[in-house]
């Protein structure tokens, strides 16, 4: 008999550089892909930044699992926040990393 496959829980936060740990035990938890990158989105108004692009980051993993430790990250650069907006709003593609690339999504090029 196959098993079912978990409900994915998917996390949105400010991209902090590639060595960060995200701990999704800290981070808002949501259903949706697109949801976590509005609530990132929205966490890079209330922060002023120094970066010119927006940088943030979504992560998924199962809820089946106890980890901390998220199994994909998903990388995202945009101009400014409508552009994240629009982004979401049309559901566009979100192509996620691997362990060995790492692909930005969104309309900026700054981290190509």
């Amino acid at each position: 008999m196959k098993k079912g496959r978990a409900n994915l829980k998917y996390f949105g936060s400010i991209y902090r550089g590639n060595i960060k740990i995200y701990d999704t035990h800290t981070l808002k938890t949501f259903n949706d892909p697109y949801e976590a990158l509005l609530y990132a989105n929205s966490e890079w108004n209330r922060e002023e930044s120094e970066w010119v692009a927006r940088l943030l980051i979504v992560l998924r993993k199962s809820d089946s699992t106890e980890s901390a430790i998220p199994e994909d990250k998903a990388y995202f650069q945009f101009t400014d926040d409508k552009a994240c907006e629009r982004f979401a709003e049309q559901k566009s593609e979100i192509r996620w990393s691997s362990d060995k690339r790492q692909i930005w999504n969104g309309n900026a090029k700054m981290m190509a």
